[in-house]
């Protein structure tokens, strides 16, 4: 499977990932992860220098649902889980038991609606002299100008949905899982 990734970049994977046909011809949803701190803790990263032990704290990270009559599916292109995964062996792999002020909080937006409403000039990646911290994607900027920080900010008044982890769980009638042993 091929798949525009640049790391680092989830939110523009993400956009990118909800139109391959890879996916099917299923319902999709973005998931953008955040909380009032802007350090999440998620399990299960490429990114985490210890392996998927460890979680990574994400200021926000951003994955694909596919949602059908068999199950929810997830789509993290981050994940050292690999792809379309079960959701009830994501969430509780991927979101362990932690501390209140790391807990994630998740806005879900139609993929429609993502891929419409969707921009960032990537100024979010740029320290004050205007480099970036992590090497852009090949691919030019999505949208016109930035509201990347509008979707991440998980107490505003915007597009989607917002809830808790057990939200998440109960919208997509997930059993709850714990985490899974390495």
């Amino acid at each position: 499977m091929s798949f525009r990734y640049c790391p680092y970049y989830c939110e523009e994977n993400a956009w990118h990932l909800c139109s391959n046909p890879v996916l099917g011809k299923v319902k999709r949803e973005v998931v953008v992860i955040s909380n009032a701190l802007k350090q999440v803790a998620v399990w299960r990263q490429k990114a985490s220098p210890y392996g998927g032990g460890v979680p990574v704290l994400w200021d926000y990270h951003v994955l694909v649902v596919t949602l059908t009559d068999g199950g929810t599916r997830i789509w993290d292109l981050d994940s050292t889980m690999g792809l379309d995964i079960e959701a009830k062996l994501y969430l509780g792999s991927t979101f362990q038991r932690t501390p209140s002020e790391y807990a994630p909080w998740f806005r879900i937006v139609q993929s429609e609606d993502y891929r419409a409403l969707f921009a960032s000039d990537r100024r979010h990646m740029m320290d004050e002299q205007g480099q970036y911290s992590s090497p852009p994607p090949a691919w030019a900027p999505i949208g016109r100008g930035h509201n990347l920080h509008q979707f991440v900010d998980m107490h505003g008044r915007f597009i989607g949905d917002v809830v808790d982890l057990g939200g998440l769980y109960q919208r997509w009638n997930v059993p709850y899982a714990r985490a899974v042993p390495d």
